[in-house]
């Protein structure tokens, strides 16, 4: 069996290209895994995969960041009689009305114009099949593409999921809840090629474990689409909260919850060499997230905090998490942190000079708290 897969965005990395070939050709291969490939290599700005089979590869290939579309295809010689045979090889088991040749010719020294072919090839398969040649949504397209000493024809292109190759970016902390929006987040970063760590705030024993197995199973389906297995942190937060909610306004608790949480994620990314954290957040989608709530948080950060779904309506990250597989686990019932101890009547719209203030009186037992939750954290907790 061989595939041609196209990318995207890849081929506008001018000097950079090559080190983002080199990272989408590896997580291919780590995709597919040993003994399911004879091998896989770039080819004049594709990549071909020479392998076993068909349906295995196929559904790799969808999860595999960076890949514009892929095709099985049939390989053959550069004449317009090994192509005519290699095209109608293809059509006669397809049942079509009409069709059209689709020729791209990148070789430029062969004897014969990409018009040739579609003229050529598309009079053989007519004078075959009886179809008539339709250039506007015909029932069948054939796709030939000629590179240098190899022609690939094919009649189906399967939809990748774009992007960039995952790790082609920094690393990245995510903090990951098991709730809808924060895994979509999660994969829309890993779709722009950084590798996320996923921390986790919990409230156990004040909650259930329901909250830390959700986010683990969530955690699982974005690993379907990375060739290595994701970290999680698991971090405890209960004492936190509670110091919180006792010591300071109970309007800002959430907004000082965030902030804390802020600052125990960077801890992680120092540990884990990450460069940015990555929120769910949506803006305006509920009181804690207007612009001034926001912007409270941010400044208790020192590295950028990452939000892909800053703009999107609710419905469109709910459409995404089904498509994902992650949004029947995220309704499933829970408690976590988020929804433990939330005031009636949050603070919607927060000064920074306040919250600093409040939370300067919380120091420095607040800072212990911080280092104590980091030391008592999980990293890959068991199930």
């Amino acid at each position: 069996m061989t595939f041609l897969v196209h990318y995207g965005e890849l081929a506008l990395k001018g000097d950079n290209k090559r080190m983002f070939e080199d990272a989408l050709v590896s997580n291919i291969e780590k995709q597919l895994g040993e003994g399911h490939f004879s091998y896989v290599k770039r080819l004049w700005g594709r990549i071909l995969i020479e392998g076993g089979d068909a349906e295995y590869i196929k559904n790799a290939l969808s999860h595999v960041f960076g890949i514009a579309n892929f095709s099985l295809t049939e390989v053959c010689k550069p004449n317009i009689t090994d192509i005519k045979d290699s095209a109608w090889s293809l059509a006669q088991n397809r049942q079509f009305k009409s069709f059209k040749i689709d020729a791209r010719r990148a070789e430029k020294t062969l004897p014969f114009t990409s018009q040739d072919i579609n003229m050529q090839v598309g009079a053989y398969i007519q004078e075959k099949s009886g179809a008539k040649v339709v250039l506007k949504n015909p029932d069948l397209t054939v796709f030939v593409e000629v590179l240098h000493d190899k022609v690939f024809v094919y009649t189906e292109k399967y939809k990748g999921p774009g992007g960039l190759p995952l790790g082609s970016s920094a690393k990245v902390i995510s903090l990951l809840s098991s709730g809808i929006d924060s895994p979509v987040a999660t994969w829309k970063i890993m779709k722009r090629g950084a590798v996320p760590v996923s921390v986790h705030f919990h409230s156990y024993p004040q909650t259930s474990r329901e909250s830390l197995k959700n986010t683990q199973q969530l955690l699982g389906v974005l690993n379907e689409w990375s060739a290595e297995p994701l970290a999680l942190y698991a971090v405890p937060f209960l004492d936190i909260q509670k110091f919180i909610i006792t010591n300071a306004p109970a309007k800002l608790g959430v907004i000082l919850y965030r902030r804390s949480m802020v600052r125990i994620a960077e801890m992680v990314a120092k540990q884990e060499g990450a460069h940015a954290l990555v929120t769910g957040e949506s803006l305006g989608q509920v009181a804690s997230q207007t612009v001034e709530n926001i912007a409270a948080v941010d400044q208790a950060a020192s590295l950028p905090i990452l939000r892909p779904n800053i703009g999107d309506d609710k419905s469109e990250i709910i459409d995404l998490a089904r498509k994902l597989g992650t949004y029947e686990i995220s309704i499933r019932p829970y408690e976590d942190c988020c929804t433990l101890f939330v005031p009636e009547h949050p603070e919607t719209r927060a000064r920074v000079g306040e919250v600093k203030k409040i939370e300067g009186r919380l120091q420095p037992e607040l800072q212990k708290l911080e280092k104590k939750a980091l030391k008592e954290a999980q990293k890959n907790p068991a199930d």
